[in-house]
């Protein structure tokens, strides 16, 4: 391959990989249940302590007071948490873009909303309703949501009766489905780039015997 259009090639696979965001999983198994019983999140994933052990610092923070870890129940078979208020907001300080997914189990009715803002605050950008999965009498299946959204979200709001509703294997981000401006203005640049260094090229000479 000439050396213009591996140059052309990489400009192209750069403004592509532009288009993918960086995700975040959370799954709380990271959380010290052994001496404590049933410890609320709020900024251990943040940096901060929760249950006497400090956090990775992931820039997400729970509603204070409002998420508590519930371990090993049912199907899950891992550490997840249940909203303890009607409402409760997850804030990721970086923000993320394009996606969040995660698993859940609910007794009654949610809905999930993305704002744009922190806290649940600013432009919403996607909402789902989630139907009830879970039964009193034991029975219950944790099911797999996604929220999609154009632009650059900061919060999640989960609206549900209080300690009905369980999330958990949050991740924060995905694939965009299309190159992004920025993408597509470096693919352009790119072309544009190679086009000029083909037209400064000198041309071959034709001699005639």
């Amino acid at each position: 391959m000439q050396p213009l259009l591996r140059r052309v090639l990489a400009i192209t696979l750069s403004a592509c990989a532009c288009s993918t965001a960086h995700a975040q999983t959370i799954d709380f198994n990271g959380l010290n249940m052994s001496d404590y019983q049933f410890p609320t999140v709020d900024d251990f994933y943040d940096g901060g302590w929760t249950a006497g052990q400090q956090g990775p610092a992931y820039g997400v923070t729970f509603q204070g007071g409002g998420w508590e870890a519930i371990p090993w129940v049912s199907e899950n078979r891992s550490i997840f948490v249940i909203g303890k208020q009607d409402s409760n907001w997850i804030t990721a300080r970086n923000g993320f873009s394009n996606q969040i997914t995660f698993r859940y189990g609910t007794y009654g009715d949610a809905t999930v909303s993305v704002y744009d803002g922190w806290d649940g605050a600013g432009k919403l950008l996607a909402q789902i309703t989630l139907h009830t999965n879970m039964r009193f009498d034991g029975y219950s299946t944790w099911d797999s949501a996604s929220l999609n959204f154009a632009g650059r979200a900061h919060s999640v709001v989960v609206r549900s009766e209080a300690g009905y509703f369980g999330i958990d294997d949050i991740t924060f981000g995905g694939p965009s489905p299309v190159p992004e401006p920025a993408s597509w203005a470096l693919m352009i640049g790119g072309f544009g780039m190679a086009g000029a260094a083909l037209r400064r090229r000198p041309q071959p000479q034709v001699r005639y015997a």
